[in-house]
């Protein structure tokens, strides 16, 4: 913790499960330090005020703790209790790390939870995460099914990535939600969702094996940016209850 300046860089993949320990580390100041933790059941804490720290969790138990600035956490194969303080943070997880034992504290900040391979996430396994807004795909597949504890943990905001991505949002999702659609290949089911659904997309990343269903409400809808040329009729076959098409951005789109 004297360190108040300089980053700390710790390295404890010595640490396995053939050869388990605990270790213990407090970091305070404003530099961005750079944690990986080891194979026991580990505790990281920081009060920084500042500075980006780096946690990655390999094995075992542990518990991430860290400060005020936009920190970059990856969860590990064990069950990992992360609560991450002020600033932006991005917790990044495996889809098989990512399990309903696992607690998320995201904090005040907009922070995102980040998938690094092509996932399977279920409601379920929003159970113990709290104050998280975001859900990225990371550019990979991902099959995202949202509900009741996705509400409580917070999340208004899905980013598909250039993968085969299907998102089913049901009905204990109530809160408005925004679905960012990228270059892949997006089926977005919304049929038994209540709220005000928001889908955006470039004209380019719109196509005919793009499937979009909108919720029960009257307040859907499929914002287009861009100006490649235009969305053609075709393009929007498969887009059905949205009650408002609008333009992200002051160009000429043709629709």
């Amino acid at each position: 913790t004297s360190m108040t300046t300089k980053a700390f860089t710790f390295v404890g993949t010595a640490e396995t499960a053939t050869t388990p320990g605990h270790f213990v580390i407090t970091t305070a100041g404003t530099a961005a330090h750079d944690i990986t933790l080891g194979g026991g059941n580990d505790s990281y804490i920081s009060t920084n005020t500042a500075g980006a720290n780096t946690v990655v969790a390999t094995a075992g138990t542990n518990t991430i703790t860290t400060g005020g600035g936009g920190d970059g956490i990856t969860l590990g194969t064990g069950v990992d209790t992360v609560t991450a303080g002020d600033g932006n943070d991005t917790i990044t997880t495996a889809t098989l790390n990512l399990v309903s034992t696992d607690t998320i504290a995201g904090g005040a900040g907009t922070d995102t939870l980040a998938l690094s391979n092509a996932a399977t996430v279920v409601d379920a396994d929003f159970t113990l995460i709290t104050s998280v807004e975001k859900i990225n795909s990371g550019n990979n597949a991902m099959t995202l099914t949202l509900g009741a504890a996705s509400l409580a943990a917070g999340i208004t905001t899905v980013t598909h990535g250039t993968g085969a991505n299907t998102l089913t949002v049901g009905a204990g999702h109530t809160a408005a939600l925004t679905v960012a659609l990228v270059a892949g290949t997006d089926t977005v089911t919304a049929t038994s969702y209540t709220g005000a659904l928001t889908v955006t997309a470039a004209e380019q990343s719109l196509t005919s094996g793009d499937t979009i269903t909108g919720g029960t409400g009257t307040s859907d809808t499929l914002t287009i940016t861009g100006d490649t040329g235009g969305v053609a009729a075709a393009d929007l076959i498969n887009v059905t209850k949205i009650e408002t098409f609008k333009t992200g951005s002051n160009v000429a789109v043709n629709l």
